[in-house]
Order: C-alpha cells, then structure tokens, then sequence
C-alpha cells in the first residue's frame, strides 16, 4: 500500500504489468478490474496498452468520483505483438492512497 500522508508526496501512481503475449488468432484479452477514486479534487485513472516497441496507448479513462463504492471496470486488449498494461493514477492534490 502507498499512502501519501506518509511520503508526504502526491505524485501520479504507475503498476505495469509482466509482458504478455500476442493475441491469438484475432482474440482479444480483457483486462477486468474494480478501482475507487474518492475525495476532494481532480484524479484521473488511465489505463494504457504498452506494445513491445514502447508505444503506449491509452485504451480507457476515469475521472468520475466514485465515492466509497468499488466499481468494476473491463477493456478488450487486442495485440500482434507482445504487450504489457499500465496503470496510472494522478491524484490531483488529493491525499492518495493505493492498495494491490
């Protein structure tokens, strides 16, 4: 767990993945997951998509206050290369803290 009221920072979190093999023959993956942003101000989840040649491409957004619910979320990743996802949360100015 990170907590910022330890570090005494709020700089934007990142989790990435192991890499993951291609998709085979036209299949895609799905990423299924539960996040929660709460409390004041602005924060944003991203969820990127990393090809093996470095490109990242954010394949989905959050920016919704969820309160003190756990919301479940899902993205189809599709690849013909190996590929690893990223997480990114951007706390704003809010205390932020993250559990995995």
């Amino acid at each position: 767990m990170v907590d910022s009221n330890v570090t005494g920072f709020s700089h934007t979190a990142v989790l990435v993945s192991p890499v993951y093999n291609r998709s085979h023959h036209g299949h895609s993956k799905c990423l299924r997951f539960r996040y929660m942003l709460k409390g004041p101000g602005e924060k944003t989840l991203t969820i990127y998509q990393k090809a093996d040649n470095g490109r990242e491409i954010p394949v989905w957004v959050s920016k919704n206050e969820t309160g003190s619910n756990w919301i479940y979320g899902q993205v189809p990743l599709g690849s013909i290369s190996k590929f690893q996802v990223k997480l990114c949360l951007d706390p704003g100015r809010s205390k932020l803290i993250i559990s995995y």
